[in-house]
């Protein structure tokens, strides 16, 4: 056999194998996944820190892109109406961008119990379109009965 045969006969099977390999293709995208909703924003209406009998009324306004459905206060469903401007004033702080939330829920849980004298925690949570806000603790002090010892 000739050399220049030998080379071109191996320069035909290089140019075969590359042919016959699957062309390169980069891996697929996974598909995104559908966002959830966005969280519910609860903002607290100003409350006494301090109370004397032994339950609370906790209040404030939810904001969200999607109906609220529930709002939870110490684990109980709180009421749930549309906030007056009077609601709106009693607020002590609204996060920045919360007030473009097409949707606001005033809520109101009478009778919350403060089971114990001294400090007491209480959770707020508010669920909207399948996503949780933030757990919010809200701490009040129940003054025992008997007043300060000496």
């Amino acid at each position: 056999m000739k050399k220049g045969s030998l080379a071109l006969g191996a320069a035909f099977a290089a140019a075969a194998l590359v042919a016959a390999a699957p062309p390169a293709v980069p891996p697929a995208e996974p598909a995104p996944a559908a966002s959830p909703a966005p969280r519910p924003v609860v903002v607290l209406a100003a409350a006494p820190y301090t109370v004397a009998g032994g339950s609370a009324t906790v209040s404030g306004v939810v904001f969200s892109s999607v109906p609220v459905d529930s709002v939870l206060v110490g684990g109980r469903p709180a009421r749930l109406r549309p906030p007056t401007a009077q609601d709106m004033e009693k607020l002590r702080r609204v996060p920045e961008g919360a007030t473009e939330a097409s949707q606001r829920v005033f809520f109101e849980a009478q009778g919350v119990p403060l089971p114990k004298a001294g400090v007491n925690e209480i959770e707020i949570e508010a669920v909207a379109g399948g996503a949780r806000s933030l757990v919010h603790r809200l701490t009040i002090i129940r003054a025992s009965a008997a007043g300060p010892s000496k």
